[in-house]
């Protein structure tokens, strides 16, 4: 138990009965519920950091794609303004 550190946490008591309640259901112990939902309070949060920097990066990214978009069709109406003309 050396690499382990007791903590005290204060909760509503009605709180805690519906806890308690889910706890005997699942059959762990509170400080396996707290490590569990600590745990998962941890990845949600790292989940929603990835999240803002990808949408962060579709966003540049968007922005670059439509300017190679923009170039891309102005190549492209000028190579069919040039093929129309030698058709003609």
């Amino acid at each position: 138990m050396a690499d382990k550190k007791k903590i005290l946490v204060s909760l509503p008591t009605a709180f805690l009965a519906e806890v308690d309640a889910l706890l005997e259901t699942e059959e762990i112990t509170r400080s396996e519920f707290v490590r569990r939902a600590m745990r998962f309070y941890m990845d949600e949060k790292r989940k929603e950091k990835i999240r803002l920097q990808m949408e962060q990066g579709y966003r540049e990214m968007g922005e670059i794609n439509l300017e190679i978009a923009r170039a891309c069709h102005c190549a492209d109406t000028e190579t069919m303004l040039r093929y129309e003309e030698n058709l003609g």
